[in-house]
């Protein structure tokens, strides 16, 4: 039996627990601008800013919390699917 993808399957689980619980102030996303106004398309500063407020609109505020939780999934994920591969493989040998 072959341990080495059951034990990435935990590491990558333990990494998501990791990243949900430490959330850095480097990775906030800012918040938007509170006194919206007609931006200036000729001026880049406004095109910039514009981006940037709609970007943080749809993001998360922090965006360990979706890494975590994708890491979290795809590891509980491969040790499922390396699981039933196990079972699938001992039944095969009868």
């Amino acid at each position: 039996m072959n341990v080495a993808p059951y034990a990435a399957a935990i590491g990558l689980v333990a990494a998501g627990f990791a990243l949900t619980r430490w959330k850095p102030g480097a990775l906030d996303m800012p918040e938007p601008n509170a006194t919206p106004r007609l931006p200036d398309f000729r001026d880049g500063g406004d095109i910039v800013r514009q981006l940037r407020e709609g970007a943080a609109a749809l993001s998360p505020r922090n965006l360990t919390d979706t890494l975590g939780r994708s890491l979290i999934i795809s590891g509980a994920l491969l040790l499922m699917v390396r699981a039933i591969d196990g079972l699938d493989k001992k039944g095969a040998k009868r």
